[in-house]
């Protein structure tokens, strides 16, 4: 029953006279917000990319029917004009479509259907294949100045001394408050890593250096500064402070930013 209405869709169609072409025969709606239904157009509308299908064609010379496909993205196109040129980048249909014995032209649903899931399953492994291409390069990339700051992404960390409360907030800056309030001098504010001598990384910046400089004046007036050694540890920690002479101040940061 299905065969019979396939070939009555097929025996009403009405060509165009004039030339070869009998119509354009749609078969999926490729961009998802185009909401034209899939209906046969005739010879010469112009048939856009978001549309794929096949123009059905009479082959003058064994006066038979053929049909071309267009794929999704195709450009935009005439079938009068297909059909007037085969042989201009347009390839006839699988032998899952084919000419019924009284010259109509049928496909298949079922083929239809695989080739439709066969493209969705090239355009998932493509996707797949990138995505695991970014993840081996993630991998494979060595620690860098950017690995750390992202370690230390808009995070303070505190130390209370008997008489101070000391907070660090790597790549901005530290203060010395006076303990239980919010009150004290910055004592450096972020300037650079420390030139590498010996570190984990080829690179001109040691990454277990951290120098905060230009903080508030002292009495005599120099400006704070602090120095930041970086240690690995289990979590992001301020451990330990010093003040080895007036307004320089030293610190001791676990992070696991700096483990092998």
């Amino acid at each position: 029953e299905k065969r019979k209405k396939n070939q009555t869709s097929h025996l009403n169609a009405r060509g165009n006279l004039t030339t070869n072409c009998i119509r354009w025969s749609p078969t999926k709606i490729c961009d998802p917000e185009e909401e034209s239904p899939l209906v046969d157009k005739g010879c010469d509308d112009i048939i856009y990319p978001f549309e794929a299908g096949f123009c059905e064609c009479i082959n003058k010379e064994t006066d038979s029917k053929v049909a071309y496909d267009q794929e999704c993205d195709h450009e935009p196109l005439q079938c009068s004009n297909v059909c007037e040129n085969p042989e201009k980048d347009n390839k006839e249909m699988d032998d899952d479509r084919f000419d019924m014995d009284d010259g109509a032209s049928f496909e298949l649903p079922e083929a239809r259907d695989l080739r439709f899931e066969l493209k969705e399953s090239r355009e998932r492994v493509e996707k797949l294949s990138s995505s695991v291409e970014e993840i081996q390069n993630r991998l494979n990339r060595s620690i860098n100045t950017g690995d750390v700051i992202r370690t230390f992404s808009n995070e303070c960390f505190s130390l209370n001394t008997s008489a101070h409360t000391y907070e660090i907030c790597p790549l901005k800056d530290v203060h010395q408050y006076d303990k239980g309030t919010t009150h004290g001098p910055c004592i450096g504010r972020w300037g650079r890593f420390g030139d590498n001598t010996y570190s984990l990384w080829s690179s001109t910046s040691d990454y277990t250096h951290m120098i905060f400089e230009n903080g508030d004046r002292c009495w005599n007036g120099l400006t704070r500064m602090t120095d930041v050694y970086v240690i690995c540890g289990p979590e992001n920690k301020l451990v330990q402070v010093e003040e080895p002479s007036m307004c320089r101040y030293t610190m001791v940061f676990e992070t696991p930013a700096v483990c092998e």
